[in-house]
């Protein structure tokens, strides 16, 4: 990643420089850019070769929400980490449905920012504690259970299938399995996202963004 482009954007210029100047540290072969607001770093994404975004949530202008959003439509695969005082689930929530790729605590240590940064590059989210509570709360999940977000291609591939409306035998006819074995899967996914039926699962994954992971 030696020629990774990094954006931030975020109204507070003390703080927004304080963050780059850390990355700067410890990752001083990649490039940063600054925005102080939402239309700022749309201009920005247009104008330069941004490989990752930062935002802030609260931003004069255009703020993180309608900021994420506007990305996510016009540059879908470009990857937003939202870096926030906010821990409100709801908030959480509404930014996963966004397709946001990760969601950090502005008392975040520099290392674990440039820790999200490497693995949504990587492998396209970077999850947190913060986030899984969030889903947890979302699906009525009792305290005790963990949601699991290890999942397969496979595991992958069956979600899809499940959210086009497939039976049961037409995934196991294309995926060239035996029904009992997509049946395991079904049952496994249920399991990993603590979820009680197919209806639950597909909603899940639709508010979540495991689609997309």
């Amino acid at each position: 990643m030696t020629s990774l482009h990094v954006l931030f954007a975020d109204d507070h210029r003390l703080f927004r420089k304080g963050v780059i100047a850390a990355l700067k540290e410890l990752r001083p072969q990649w490039s940063y850019y600054e925005a102080e607001n939402g239309q700022d770093a749309i201009n920005m994404i247009a104008s330069q070769s941004i490989n990752i975004v930062l935002l802030d949530v609260s931003m004069p202008v255009m703020d993180g929400q309608e900021t994420c959003r506007k990305i996510k439509q016009e540059y879908p695969d470009l990857p937003v980490i939202m870096l926030t005082m906010y821990e409100e689930n709801s908030l959480i929530l509404h930014l996963l449905q966004f397709g946001i790729n990760g969601y950090l605590l502005k008392n975040t240590d520099p290392e674990k920012v440039v820790e999200a940064i490497e693995v949504v590059m990587k492998s396209g989210r970077y999850v947190t504690d913060r986030m899984i509570k969030a889903m947890e709360t979302s699906v009525g999940v009792v305290p005790e259970k963990k949601v699991r977000l290890d999942l397969t291609p496979r595991d992958k591939e069956i979600i899809n299938f499940l959210c086009r409306g497939l039976s049961t035998k037409a995934i196991a006819s294309h995926m060239h399995l035996t029904e009992t074995s997509v049946e395991s899967y079904r049952k496994d996914l249920m399991q990993k996202t603590c979820t009680r039926n197919v209806a639950e699962l597909i909603s899940f994954a639709h508010r979540t963004g495991l689609l997309s992971i």
